[in-house]
């Protein structure tokens, strides 16, 4: 069974849709799984590309099949071990990264990112506004 999860914007009325990629990285992915939901902000990288830092409330484990951005698509997340911190790209990364895949944007949640994208990262760099996602298992 495929678990799912989303990221919700109330300020936006925007509801994103990922995969967990539970065969490639089991154990990082249940932790990510068991931690939800949260609530947390979204941090635009300021040089690596076109993705966001979330911090989460718990810490991942050593270890895991590591993936290399920039080589994967956009809409990959993944996690740094032994660090509370998410990755989550909707564009061109320009850095190179080396962390475990964890979960997929659907094509659709990629879009819906991708058009909040740059009023989340002028928030973060210049409007100062906080808009708080809800990190949440979806049902059904």
């Amino acid at each position: 069974m495929v678990r799912k999860f989303e990221m919700f914007w109330p300020d936006f009325n925007v509801v994103v849709e990922a995969i967990l990629l539970d065969e490639v990285n089991p154990v990082h992915c249940e932790e990510f799984w068991n931690a939800l939901p949260f609530k947390s902000l979204f941090i635009h990288s300021m040089s690596a590309g076109q993705m966001f830092k979330v911090r989460t409330p718990f810490i991942a484990s050593a270890g895991g099949k590591p993936v290399l951005l920039p080589k994967e698509p956009p809409g990959t997340i993944v996690t740094q071990p032994l660090s509370n911190q998410l990755l989550i790209t909707y564009g061109n990364i320009a850095e190179p990264f080396r962390w475990p895949i964890i979960g997929r944007l659907t094509s659709d949640g990629l879009q819906k990112l991708k058009s909040i994208a740059i009023e989340l990262r002028d928030a973060y760099f210049f409007t100062k506004e906080i808009f708080i996602t809800t990190f949440r298992k979806k049902e059904g």
